[in-house]
This record gives C-alpha cells, structure tokens and sequence, in this order.
C-alpha cells in the first residue's frame, strides 16, 4: 500500500467507525434511537431523508444489488469537475420537496429493503420472536446493516438514512411490513 494511501485509510478508521466494529452497547443504542425515531412524525422523518438525500447527492438505484447512486450519475464517467459543479449548484430543499424527495427515496427502495429483510430466516425468526422491539432490533440491526449497507461507511448521514427507513418500518410493523405487497 502507498504512504498516502495508508495515511488515508489511517484518517478514515479514526473519522469514521465501520458499523462491523459496532458493540452489542452501540446496537442497543442504535435500537433505542430507531424506536424513538418511529415516534416521530412521519412527515418529518421523510423530510430529513430527503433533505440528507440532497446534501448527500445521492438517490435510489435502479440496479438490481445496489442500493444508492449518485444523483449527478448522467453518464458513468467520473469526474471531480462534474461533482464539484453538481455540488456547488446543490440548492437547498424546502419542506415538501424534502418530504417528496424522502418519500420516493424509500418507495424506489421499498422492493429491495422488504426482500433483504423479509426473505432472511434469521430476521424472520427475530421478528416472529418473543422478544421486546428493542431486543429484536439489537439482533437485526446487524443482520440488516450488512445486507443494506454493505460497503460503506457508516457515517452519521447514511446511518440516517438506514435509521429512517428502519423506523418508518417500526411504525407500519415489522410483521406487516413484510405482509405488504409492493409495486
């Protein structure tokens, strides 16, 4: 590995913890948090997906095992020239654009989010479980985190985004949500 890249990857392990480093004390944590999210109105929570959704520049993907993409993603050409001018034109949202912007975000997920969580027998057996809310999630959070957000950092914006999307799930119900039938 190159000295740069190692002073890099070096900064990145102290910026950022890797949700498989987590504890059981910070699932709980993460647990405690969802289920006070999902208390929320739901209006708000889509509102801060969208709004992270737009300071993130990213969207949902349309491609079949990949969960994000750029929102800048015209062509699959990389180019820092292009960011920095998709980023420097980023207009804030007010709150309903917000709100529409959450909204789709998840219903474009939705299909994704349902299989990765309801077709795994060992989330299945948690939900099916007699645990409490916070116990199940403990135990599927992890599950969840490595099927849903598997190769990447899991930073304050996208635990965000999982955290949304997980406690709108709460206020539908586990079980429900896996009953539903999506578009």
């Amino acid at each position: 590995m190159l000295k740069t890249e190692q002073s890099r990857q070096n900064i990145n392990d102290k910026v950022m913890k890797s949700f498989e480093n987590y504890t059981n004390a910070d699932y709980k944590q993460i647990a405690k948090d969802i289920i006070t999210l999902s208390k929320k109105e739901e209006s708000e929570l889509y509102q801060v997906l969208g709004h992270a959704l737009n300071d993130l520049g990213i969207q949902a993907s349309k491609k079949k095992d990949v969960l994000f993409e750029r929102a800048d993603n015209e062509t699959k050409e990389v180019s820092a020239l292009k960011a920095f001018n998709f980023v420097a034109n980023t207009k804030s949202l007010d709150e309903v654009e917000a709100e529409t912007r959450g909204k789709k975000f998840l219903n474009d997920l939705n299909l994704k989010i349902q299989k990765t969580i309801c077709q795994n027998q060992i989330i299945i057996d948690i939900i099916n479980g007699d645990a409490t809310l916070e116990d199940k999630l403990v135990v599927a959070i992890p599950a969840i985190l490595v099927i849903i957000g598997g190769g990447i950092i899991l930073g304050p914006a996208y635990l965000t985004l999982i955290s949304i999307a997980l406690a709108i799930i709460i206020r539908i119900g586990l079980s429900a949500y896996c009953r539903m039938e999506l578009a």
